[in-house]
């Protein structure tokens, strides 16, 4: 009697878990949602930035945030800003090979807490080339979460969601991670293409390419090799090589990757 109690009793608390599981996954699906509706909603990058600081999107509430792209020349460009003072967006271009505290942030996937963040503004840490260590100053903000914005494990940007105060941990989502960044991701493309100002000259560039330099950028994107390159075009590894410096040389860029980004945000890939 007394182990049918028991085994009652731990049947239930299952059932009370697995009911609390389902109920808690269904509230981070139903902000997803929510959360995709407002973005779409956004005109421009200032909206999108209020978004973010304004919709619950961690346990953490920001009060300021910077939203910036990275380049078809894998530079990393402010696009928009909220709820911080001083003139923007930035107009100086930070290199993703930066040694800067945000650079380092965005070369790898998942969320960074910079939680001294008006000191290293001090020793111009956050972004030596551009004026975002003096903003920082400006405005005493003690924290950042640096979210890198990767779309299916490509990089197209980042936000940075800024506090007052320092953290005593580090935030936590409370939808799916990678659904908040590729979601951030598309409506960060969504209002950059509609701007022609961001576009024009990549189209210049991408036109100078024939439609055999087009296909191997589109390879390019996908992390191919000059090898498998040649393989799926049918030509020689010589001939792929050769074409791949071409394509370098004509969209003025020094390498493989930043001919990948450009592919992508082009459309090629």
């Amino acid at each position: 009697m007394a182990k049918n109690r028991a085994e009652c009793s731990q049947q239930r608390k299952k059932s009370v878990v697995s009911t609390l599981s389902w109920l808690g996954e269904k509230q981070r699906m139903e902000k997803i949602g929510n959360l995709a509706q407002r973005l779409a909603a956004c005109r421009n990058f200032t909206e999108i930035s209020q978004l973010a600081t304004t919709f619950p999107l961690t346990n953490v509430q920001f009060s300021g945030a910077l939203i910036a792209s990275l380049d078809a020349d894998a530079r990393i460009r402010e696009l928009g800003r909220y709820g911080v003072m001083g003139e923007g967006p930035s107009k100086e271009a930070v290199a993703l090979s930066s040694k800067g505290l945000v650079a380092k942030a965005m070369q790898g996937q998942s969320p960074v807490l910079l939680n001294n963040l008006l000191e290293d503004a001090k020793n111009k840490m956050i972004t030596p080339e551009s004026d975002i260590d003096q903003l920082v100053t400006l405005n005493g903000f003690e924290a950042a979460y640096v979210i890198p914005l990767y779309d299916q494990e490509y990089l197209y940007g980042v936000l940075g969601l800024l506090s007052p105060t320092k953290l005593s941990h580090k935030p936590v989502f409370e939808m799916d991670e990678k659904a908040f960044q590729a979601l951030f991701s598309m409506a960060v493309r969504a209002v950059a293409y509609r701007n022609p100002e961001r576009t024009n000259k990549e189209e210049v560039q991408l036109a100078d390419l024939t439609m055999r330099e087009q296909t191997i950028l589109a390879l390019l994107a996908q992390d191919k090799t000059n090898q498998e390159i040649a393989q799926e075009l049918s030509i020689s590894v010589s001939t792929a090589k050769a074409a791949v410096s071409e394509i370098l040389k004509k969209l003025k860029v020094d390498s493989r990757k930043q001919a990948g980004i450009k592919a992508r945000y082009s459309g090629l890939a």
